[in-house]
């Protein structure tokens, strides 16, 4: 192996690479994690980070922890195709410093608050960051793996607008755009799984099929390697690059099932596919663009809750404890309720009720698994409050207002909605059990609380 290539040849090779590539781009590569690489013309870069492994086997299972995030990359890069433009690298330690390859640290480099990137996301395009770490107890291997996604400079907030006489704007946050999911056991037919698809993963053929032979993919220490994604056959995919003549990689595996061991890679799915939605909707003239992605993360998030619940039901030996488990998958499970419920209230304009219902159900579920979210419980109530020129009770949006006043009491979005909505009460005749002495005085006394509360920064 060559010695790792000056940091600035690296930047300016990708750069002139990239610069020849199409608007919209289907295409995956590696690249360090001090370098790390983003495609322009990707409306979604996924990174996943080298994943990381803290115990006394340092030599051999750091090896393991390299290898298998390099396979959920290729896994996750032929699940992302059904996408319009999407990137998916695999970025990798050149040195034994622990924070190179910190989450935190490459994405901050991706999306322009770090020097270092050879490309950056660009404003206003999505971002998702995978991570893992693989780790021992009680002389069990067990992996953890976290996500985060989000769109560069562009908060997750929507705003929907109560129809009816005396229409009102209410607006919410998305919840748990950083999450952490539940660690699962790895056996030891698990680990000699990832070393043997490793190396059949690593080679280009010039057919898609082992048997026609291949030579290994050109890795080389510290060189960012691009290519793109001609065609997909299967399990196969069809690549090209500027580095390269090309030829097929196998990208999954029967043998190796990653989303029976690490279901999560169904939320790096749908993350993507929700960005996807949200970038689109935003730039389209009409208020009814027709998008595909949003129905694709939706079956995606379908997927990660039954794949999630068959980790914890029939094969509960993966994790460390059931009851662990069990409390760490709560805000995953959340999660995908809240970007779920998202989904259903941005699929049309105005929303349609069987849509508004099922986003009502999603998150009255979602706060019941975690009650300590304020952001959850003002996306319930935005849900709940289409109901009120229907006939919905005033009531319980209220108090879904109000638990989330009393989760996160200087919750500027949440004192927003509920003086906005008090005065949307006062102004339709006050319902049982308000009365309008009742509502001014609590207009005043939000508007005293937004008054004293500062402005923060935007959410990001």
């Amino acid at each position: 192996m060559r010695s790792p290539v000056p940091r600035l040849l690296v930047v300016l090779t990708m750069t002139a690479l990239l610069a020849g590539w199409p608007a919209a781009v289907r295409a995956g590569g590696e690249a360090p994690c001090r370098s790390p690489l983003s495609f322009p013309g990707a409306a979604v870069n996924t990174a996943v980070v080298q994943f990381q492994y803290s115990g006394p086997r340092v030599r051999e299972l750091s090896e393991t922890a390299r290898r298998l995030s390099r396979m959920v990359q290729l896994d996750a890069l032929l699940s992302q195709l059904k996408y319009t433009g999407i990137g998916v690298v695999h970025l990798v330690r050149e040195s034994n410093d622990p924070d190179e390859c910190d989450p935190e640290l490459v994405a901050r480099r991706l999306l322009g608050a770090l020097p270092g990137a050879s490309r950056q996301v660009q404003p206003g395009r999505g971002l998702v960051v995978l991570s893992g770490r693989l780790y021992e107890e009680a002389g069990e291997v067990y992996v953890q793996n976290q996500l985060r996604f989000l769109r560069r400079g562009q908060p997750e907030r929507f705003s929907l607008t109560i129809p009816g006489s005396l229409p009102f704007k209410l607006e919410a946050d998305l919840p748990f755009q950083a999450l952490s999911f539940p660690a699962r056991r790895l056996t030891g037919d698990d680990l000699r799984a990832i070393d043997t698809e490793f190396i059949r993963s690593s080679v280009l053929y010039p057919q898609p099929a082992e048997s026609a032979g291949g030579s290994p993919v050109p890795f080389v220490q510290g060189v960012a390697f691009a290519y793109q994604v001609v065609e997909v056959r299967g399990e196969w995919m069809r690549v090209q690059s500027d580095f390269t003549q090309g030829g097929w990689i196998r990208a999954r595996t029967s043998a190796l099932p990653l989303r029976k061991m690490v279901p999560e890679l169904h939320m790096v799915d749908a993350a993507v596919g929700y960005l996807e939605e949200r970038i689109t909707r935003d730039k389209a003239a009409s208020p009814k663009p027709a998008v595909r992605a949003g129905a694709l993360a939706q079956a995606a998030l379908a997927d990660y809750e039954r794949a999630e619940r068959a980790v914890r039901q029939q094969n509960a030996e993966r994790a460390v404890r059931p009851q662990d488990a069990t409390r760490a998958a709560a805000v995953p499970l959340a999660a995908a309720r809240a970007i779920d419920a998202v989904l259903r209230m941005l699929e049309s304009v105005p929303p349609v009720v069987a849509a508004m219902e099922t986003a009502r159900t999603e998150t009255d579920d979602a706060c019941r698994l975690v009650p300590y979210s304020a952001d959850l419980w003002n996306l319930k109530a935005v849900a709940g409050a289409f109901f009120l020129p229907r006939g919905g009770a005033a009531a319980a949006v209220v108090d879904d207002l109000l638990n989330a006043a009393a989760v996160e009491p200087k919750n500027r979005l949440v004192l927003a909605n509920l003086e906005a909505l008090y005065a949307y009460l006062r102004a339709a005749g006050p319902p049982a059990p308000f009365t309008a002495a009742d509502l001014d005085a609590r207009i005043k006394d939000v508007q005293a609380v937004r008054a004293a509360t500062p402005a923060g920064p935007e959410r990001r």
